[in-house]
């Protein structure tokens, strides 16, 4: 079982492109709702990063709660956001999802809500219509004010922190439309995280006394990646941990 104490949130940072033996076993300990859900995709690529993306997702919380991936039921909130099927608790375990392509970010938390965000930092993106229709003219301007070979990445810096919060506060993004142009509560750290060259994240957690942990698998890079192995990577050796110091706001 891997221990979590109350202040520290833990991050974990895989890649979902695995070899097919560890695609089939990942698959397995999936429930029948989520084996429907992955048949809906029409690329066979994204399918299976979504079969490896729960199944993961399964072995990290099984880890924690020291149970098999495939015994954990899953529920939904009223906005979609995923939760454990356990009794309400002061110290129950809490989690956030986020994917970008084949990278894959989860924060893992007990008794404190959190959110994770992680997205791409496209080249030939234009932020400019997004901008406009969920930030405000003030956020708008700081980002246009900046050179413009920054601007992009700080739109994305935005982005992934607004989306964090959002997730953290159990809401979609057209149900918290509104607190993407809020500032946080003082209640909330908002920490900016590194998810590899080319990727942006953010994390957010409900309180102010909290320590982030990464767990980054040994040789898992953004292009490639490993999944996690049956054993927890704490006790395989195959992870390296990173600790952060929370920020608060935006």
């Amino acid at each position: 079982m891997i221990p979590l104490e109350g202040s520290t949130v833990h991050l974990w940072r895989v890649g979902l492109d695995v070899e097919d033996t560890v695609a089939v076993a990942l698959e397995a300990s999936l429930d029948p709702d989520e084996i429907a859900r992955s048949r809906r995709f029409r690329l066979s690529r994204e399918r299976r990063r979504f079969v490896v993306g729960h199944g993961i997702l399964r072995r990290i919380l099984g880890a924690y709660l020291d149970r098999a991936p495939a015994t954990l039921c899953f529920s939904r909130g009223p906005h979609g956001k995923p939760a454990l099927e356990a009794p309400s608790a002061p110290d129950r375990l809490e989690f956030s999802v986020s994917r970008s392509g084949n990278l894959a970010l989860y924060a893992v938390a007990r008794g404190r809500h959190v959110g994770v965000d992680v997205e791409r930092v496209r080249p030939d993106f234009d932020w400019r219509p997004i901008a406009a229709r969920y930030q405000t003219s003030a956020q708008v301007a700081r980002i246009a004010a900046l050179p413009p070979d920054t601007q992009l990445v700080a739109f994305f810096g935005w982005w992934t922190r607004s989306e964090a919060y959002v997730k953290a506060c159990g809401e979609g993004l057209g149900a918290g439309e509104a607190r993407l142009r809020a500032e946080p509560d003082g209640q909330w750290s908002i920490v900016a995280v590194d998810a590899g060259p080319g990727f942006a994240a953010a994390l957010a957690v409900d309180g102010r006394d909290v320590r982030v942990e990464q767990f980054l698998e040994a040789g898992a890079q953004p292009a490639t990646g490993e999944a996690i192995p049956e054993s927890s990577p704490r006790e395989t050796g195959r992870t390296h941990r990173r600790r952060t110091a929370a920020r608060h706001g935006r």
